[in-house]
């Protein structure tokens, strides 16, 4: 794995961390990451009678999957004509294309969020929250076609998971590698994020746009030559 990869996988972890925050705190209790929570708000939120929050919840699992579709989609189109990647790259020119798209759903965000001066009224949240979670839902796209082993950089229970079974097996190697520093990544994001909410809300939005923009320009980078 180059450097240039593990550099850009540990930036969207942080990403994924700080959008995790930002839509927990600031859009009505959601997670357009780790969406999987929100099926459980959801049930928290039918049975406190909210419907602001059931709808909130229902509505970022179809659009997450929307996202992860559009990267399928998006990678299949592109990499029928590109062929084999570059080596001195880290990753194939369609999965840069995929960031693309994930690139400007976070400026649609961010806009969203600095034109509500940080706190989105009720009615709307829930552009910010689609707009979130098609995201997030192409970063676990394109994340996923990279392959690595034992990491996503929207979900960590399966990163965990390997972390630990790799650690009974005898093999260190996960802790201080890209699966373990992405863990330590994703709760200094949502550290971040949760501070700027607190103390310079306006800013929150760009927190997430700069981590994906960053690792987008670094994973499609030619990476240094060795000396």
């Amino acid at each position: 794995m180059s450097r240039n990869l593990k550099v850009a996988l540990v930036l969207l972890a942080a990403a994924s961390g700080a959008t995790d925050a930002l839509s927990f705190l600031g859009l009505g209790q959601t997670f357009t990451a780790v969406v999987t929570g929100n099926l459980v708000l959801l049930g928290v939120a039918v049975a406190q009678g909210s419907l602001a929050r059931v709808l909130r919840n229902v509505v970022v699992v179809p659009v997450y999957a929307s996202g992860l579709a559009a990267a399928s989609l998006i990678l299949r189109h592109l990499e029928a004509a590109e062929g084999e990647p570059r080596r001195e790259v880290a990753w194939p020119r369609a999965v840069t294309w995929v960031f693309v798209a994930e690139v400007a759903s976070e400026l649609g965000l961010a806009a969203g969020w600095w034109m509500a001066r940080g706190q989105p009224s009720a009615s709307g949240m829930l552009p910010l929250i689609v707009l979130s979670a098609l995201s997030m839902g192409l970063q676990s796209g394109a994340v996923q076609r990279l392959g690595v082993s034992g990491l996503s950089t929207t979900y960590f229970t399966g990163t965990l998971t390997y972390i630990v079974t790799r650690l009974v097996a005898g093999d260190r190697r996960p802790v201080l590698g890209v699966q373990g520093i992405s863990i330590a990544a994703m709760v200094s994001g949502a550290l971040l994020a949760a501070v700027l909410v607190g103390r310079v809300p306006l800013a929150t939005g760009f927190l997430p746009l700069a981590l994906v923009g960053t690792a987008a320009g670094i994973g499609a980078r030619p990476a240094r030559p060795r000396a």
